[in-house]
């Protein structure tokens, strides 16, 4: 037996299943019905053995003198139907009795209502006991009151209490004035019962400790455990589980967990408990119209901390060393055994590269073996732990062993490098085993499959117009069942990218460029480009090369994309040569004021000079000065204008920005000049 040792803190997890409906709580909670009676009846004095069932008219309460003088005393009965209600809390009733005839309304409303014994015939002389008196009726201002309510809510729930699944109340006057006319009322026969009602919730089912249902034999546990419950309202409430415990020896230690939410994982710190104990636990819930259902049946677990003595032994027949070159290889299955030598608390065992997969023993203290399939050769490496009833795991203990390398040995040639070309790759397998055929797949490309028995070749054709460096990736498929890992082969792929004659000068933005292309790729037919990111164009490759135009629309730089494609549609790899594109706006001068430097002075005018480098008529050039506004300038016959600037603040950066007019009312682009005043 293990040590026993006191834990003060112990972690329950409670999962919760059950139906819930997510609503606003309204102050009153339950089933609210509206029922008609099933039946009404009234006693007459002046005929004491006879009952009036359902005679219709309406309902008399009190005395009256008939038409030959004969004084009638009368009592009404009315009677409900509560079978749906047998087993439920009765939260609320009222009983809706209208007036009809009012024998004088100078006299005080004097009508009172009792729960009686059940009454299918009564009669004058057979009037069944009457139990409770109901509160009412309410204050009704008219004479004949429409309506007259009484609360009756005591009366259902004591005709409940006692099983019966009817009640009966009588309409009647105090004893003292019974027999006074003037008291004489009726009521319509039609009475009405409104009740709210609530379903006490259902006997919580399904207890389990750590997802295992309880049973007779009580679950061992560890520090941390889960206890589990379906649990269920009829009326669709919210509700509020209780959970409680106690050691099985000590019943009088009954602990209560506080209040948790349902329909929830909710963990929760259930106290003091010691070691190699027993203990008993149930669990209720209480709604929102705070009723309780019943108790569950008890379910028990026993606790458990310490852990297994050692790890477990670990051994296999087909990979039992960690020196090279190993045994096996991929896809070679071998059996793994681990082994709790004989320690009766372990119960099975979690293994894994972290051990984190179960399996059970196949007896206490036993072993369990398991299928093991590498996925790469070399060193590999098995971890294990012995675990107990309780979950509790020992030290990990750790299996390393060599595979030998089995992956096939991949050689790739080809008659020609370029993409769109077939390449011819020779796969010859290694190590023990039969083979069935081989896997491959280039780059991330579909997997294909081709069957043999030895030795086989696989011919691939890289079309990839982006892929230059390529891998081909085989595996054996052995008569196991399984495959290998992969052998690689590696090789460059030449795509053929086209070449293209790039201006060596500048040229100037809005002119056409002139480009001629040369075709690398064998095959190619066609040449399709674009400048930067405008619509592709395609022109025909004769005697591998074409000339095509192109217009920058702007200065800076530009990049040229062409690619090539052949006849049967291969694509070349995609060039993108570029040029530095000169801009058109005009240039600035000052003898005064350099560009960017500190000189002149306030009050110190300087001149600024416009040229265009654009050749052809010149018509103005526009100018603003600090963003201000802007100001036109005639050109000279030579294309230059020029104007004259005075400044009024020193230290301060200015900042020119002139744009060409050309003759046809195109404009250049702006250029900006920036100058410092000395102080």
């Amino acid at each position: 037996m293990r040590s026993h040792a006191l834990r003060t803190v112990l972690t329950a997890t409670l999962l919760i299943a059950g139906t819930t409906v997510i609503t606003t709580t309204p102050a009153l909670a339950g089933t609210a019905v509206t029922r008609d009676a099933t039946s009404w009846a009234h006693t007459d004095s002046a005929a004491p053995d006879a009952s009036f069932v359902d005679n219709g008219g309406d309902a008399p309460v009190g005395a009256y003198t008939d038409e030959d003088g004969t004084t009638h005393i009368a009592k009404t009965y009315v009677t409900f139907d509560l079978s749906d209600m047998r087993g439920t809390n009765v939260l609320r009733a009222v009983l809706f009795a209208g007036e009809t005839s009012v024998a004088d309304c100078d006299q005080p409303r004097s009508t009172e209502l009792w729960l009686t014994e059940p009454a299918d015939e009564p009669s004058w002389n057979n009037q069944p006991a009457e139990l409770l008196k109901m509160a009412g009726p309410d204050r009704a201002d008219a004479c004949p009151a429409p309506e007259l309510i009484f609360t009756v809510t005591t009366g259902l729930q004591h005709a409940l209490a006692a099983g019966r699944s009817t009640a009966t109340f009588t309409l009647r006057l105090p004893e003292d004035q019974q027999d006074d006319p003037d008291r004489f009322r009726e009521y319509t026969s039609a009475m009405r019962l409104g009740v709210t009602y609530n379903h006490y919730p259902a006997k919580p089912a399904g207890l389990t400790v750590n997802n295992a249902p309880c049973t007779a034999n009580p679950s061992f546990v560890s520090t941390s455990f889960k206890l589990g419950a379906t649990l269920s309202d009829p009326d669709n409430s919210h509700f509020i589980p209780e959970l409680v415990y106690w050691p099985v020896d000590h019943p009088d230690q009954r602990t209560t967990l506080p209040r948790i939410p349902s329909s929830a994982k909710v963990t929760a710190d259930i106290g003091r408990l010691v070691e190699r104990t027993t203990y008993a636990w149930q669990i209720r819930t209480q709604d929102e119209s705070e009723d309780y259902g019943p108790w569950s049946d008890i379910c028990r677990f026993t606790t458990d901390y310490s852990i297994p003595g050692s790890s477990p032994t670990i051994r296999s027949a087909e990979y039992n060393t960690d020196t090279q070159p190993g045994t096996g290889g991929t896809g070679v299955p071998g059996t793994i055994t681990f082994d709790a030598d004989g320690d009766q608390d372990v119960v099975g065992f979690r293994y894994g590269e972290y051990p984190s997969t179960y399996i059970a023993a196949d007896r206490p203290g036993g072993t369990a073996s398991i299928q093991y399939v590498p996925t790469s050769s070399g060193l590999n490496r098995i971890a294990a732990q012995s675990v107990d009833a309780a979950g509790n795991t020992s030290l990990t203990g750790d299996y390393r062993f060599w595979v030998a390398a089995n992956e096939p040995e991949v050689t790739c040639t080809a008659q020609s490098s370029y993409v769109g070309k077939p390449w011819q790759c020779a796969v010859k397998p290694r190590g023990a085993g039969g083979v069935t055929g081989y896997s491959y797949q280039l780059n991330n490309g579909p997997e294909r499959t081709i069957n043999a028995d030895g030795p086989a070749t696989i011919t691939i054709t890289p079309t990839d117009p982006e892929t230059g460096f390529n891998t081909l990736s085989v595996r054996t498929k052995l008569t196991t069942g399984h495959a290998t890992a992969p052998g690689n082969a590696y090789f460059f792929v030449d795509l053929g990218h086209p070449t293209a004659e790039m201006p060596a000068d500048s040229p100037m933005m809005g002119t056409p460029v002139s480009i001629r292309l040369h075709a690398t790729l064998p095959g190619s037919a066609t040449f399709t480009y674009r400048l930067d990111l405008g619509d592709w164009e395609t022109v025909p490759v004769v005697d591998g090369t074409a000339v095509v135009t192109v217009t920058p629309a702007e200065s800076g730089w530009h990049s040229l994309y062409v690619y090539t494609t052949t006849s049967d549609g291969q694509r070349s790899g995609t060039t993108q040569p570029g040029m530095n594109v000169a801009s058109n706006g005009p240039r600035i001068s000052s003898a005064e004021y350099p560009e960017g430097q500190y000189s002149g002075g306030v009050g110190v005018a300087g001149t600024f000079v416009f040229t265009s480098p654009v050749a052809g008529d010149i018509d103005s050039y526009e100018y603003s000065i600090n963003d201000g506004e802007a100001t036109t300038v005639p050109a000279n016959a030579d294309g230059t204008a020029s104007m004259v600037f005075t400044p009024t603040r020193s230290y301060y950066w200015h900042r020119l920005t002139v744009t060409t007019v050309f003759a046809d009312g195109t404009k250049s682009e702006p250029r900006t000049y920036t100058f410092n005043v000395n102080g």
